[in-house]
């Protein structure tokens, strides 16, 4: 083919590879660990629902529900680096495409004095932990709006 042997072909397949992960891990982290307790000054039972809420309008994210007040939040995502090997080492280069991704923060809604506390704790990108922080500081105001259900008409 081209008049191109097996072996140039196998060496430049691993001078691609090797440039792909040059590229990759010599960029600034996209993702960060996570460890992180929110004091929130309403009560559990009134901010579980909102904070639920909260939780699985996050953008690019699925919520898993982890047992009482308790839930996984988890980014899954393709690689836009897995096209280049893809095409340029065509069939081979097709299991590039099955590379994920994957992270998961726990998100943990507890009793503390004067309300409660949000405990994130895992690993996310940065742009979930910023919209998670700025969620989580107007998280009070979402819960004092909420309608009780406790209150019959």
């Amino acid at each position: 083919m081209f008049g191109i042997g097996g072996v140039e072909l196998v060496v430049a397949g691993a001078v691609v590879v090797a440039a792909i992960l040059v590229l990759r891990f010599a960029r600034p982290g996209q993702w960060v660990r996570v460890d992180e307790v929110h004091h929130v000054a309403v009560e559990p039972t009134a901010l579980e629902i909102p904070l639920a809420r909260l939780l699985s309008d996050l953008p690019s994210t699925e919520l898993h529900a982890g047992g009482p007040a308790t839930w996984t939040l988890s980014v899954r995502r393709a690689q836009p680096w897995t096209l280049v090997p893809a095409v340029l080492l065509f069939r081979l280069g097709l299991l590039f495409l099955l590379f994920r991704e994957h992270a998961a923060v726990l998100a943990v809604l507890r009793s503390a004095p004067g309300g409660s506390e949000v405990h994130l704790l895992g690993t996310t990108r940065v742009a979930v932990r910023t919209t998670l922080q700025r969620a989580l500081a107007e998280l009070p105001a979402a819960a004092a709006t909420r309608p009780d259900a406790t209150t019959t008409s």
